[in-house]
């Protein structure tokens, strides 16, 4: 039902938002350059489009994750308060959509909104008191301040210095990253800092390949992706360096990878693991269907992983997207690599 469910929502996520700013009660003569009618239809249609990719995996957890969000970056005096759009949203659901539909997106929202009646509460990713911890904090500060390249000649002699590359990316990297991510929840950081950020990872990790590729035979062969529009891709590289470490031939593809094309690739390559990486809840249609072609008939059928943010936050979520596994770091999912093929 709740493919079902998610379809009528896609369908006519214009018409509920419109309804949706009718129960609000808001039109263009309010106050508040927001509060008008166009905005406040724009930030129901968004909160509408994150809510079916929710339903349609029957994860409560990831528009709850959604509205926490909202909440922390969108708290201001001119904005409509997101329980209000939340509880208009949902009478709406009950009153418009089919009953079966209705209730099961109503119950959807209302779990949101009691979730906002806690206190909204970030943690930070980079408190350890180990020394890699403070490495990871100092280079932190350093792309912030547009350092990256003292800082990231400063991580190369960290591993020249005898540093496994698996403890500078599981203990310094991906705390980093998701630090980064943080700061742009919380409007701390815009999205030009984020991609700085990034950026200055990635050049960092291409540094490193002298590390990472060496000469010998390859054993099996791993794929590793990003699809679609998802081009948060560092965490799906580390996996794909990391398995090359423990001498998988790894090939990663990078990000936006088109679904279309995924069959004839798996069909040349032969992986016997394909590895999908999301970061956005809004790509998991995406993942369902790549997962779907790597199984295409005439494909050779590899064991699938999937990981990155949403997979986090629904410890079942990689089971009912279709997969074989998840792993919550790149050395988990490089272990997990290693028992799909033994």
């Amino acid at each position: 039902m709740s493919l079902a469910a998610a379809q009528v929502l896609r369908e006519r996520v214009h018409d509920l938002a419109a309804a949706g700013v009718g129960q609000l009660g808001v039109d263009d003569a309010s106050p508040g350059g927001r509060l008008g009618h166009a905005p406040c239809r724009e930030e129901l249609t968004m909160h509408l489009r994150q809510l079916a990719e929710a339903v349609a995996v029957e994860s409560p957890a990831l528009f709850i994750d959604y509205a926490t969000w909202v909440q922390i970056r969108h708290s201001q005096p001119d904005v409509s308060p997101l329980s209000e759009q939340l509880r208009a949203l949902t009478e709406v659901a009950r009153r418009d959509l089919p009953a079966t539909v209705g209730n099961e997106v109503a119950s959807m929202l209302e779990a949101a909104s009691e979730s906002l009646t806690a206190p909204a509460h970030s943690a930070g990713y980079l408190s350890g008191d180990d020394e890699l911890s403070r490495i990871a904090r100092r280079y932190f500060d350093d792309l912030l301040a547009f350092d990256h390249g003292a800082a990231n000649q400063r991580l190369l002699a960290v591993v020249e210095h005898g540093t496994e590359i698996a403890d500078l990316y599981l203990r310094v990297l991906q705390p980093v990253m998701c630090e980064v991510g943080r700061f742009w929840q919380l409007g701390k950081i815009n999205v030009a800092q984020e991609h700085y950020c990034t950026a200055a990872v990635q050049g960092l990790m291409g540094q490193l390949n002298a590390h990472i590729f060496k000469p010998g035979v390859r054993r099996r062969v791993v794929l590793a992706f990003c699809v679609g529009d998802e081009r948060h891709d560092v965490g799906m590289r580390m996996v794909a360096d990391l398995a090359t470490l423990r001498g998988f031939d790894a090939r990663c593809l990078g990000g936006t990878v088109p679904v279309a094309e995924l069959a004839s690739i798996i069909t040349r390559m032969k992986p016997e693991v394909v590895a999908i990486s999301m970061t956005l809840v809004a790509h998991l249609g995406e993942v369902r269907d790549a997962l779907r072609a790597v199984r295409a008939p005439g494909a050779s059928k590899p064991r699938t992983i999937v990981g990155g943010y949403p997979f986090s936050l629904d410890p079942e979520l990689w089971r009912r997207v279709g997969a074989d596994g998840t792993a919550q770091d790149a050395v988990a999912a490089v272990d997990l690599i290693e028992e799909f093929t033994s």
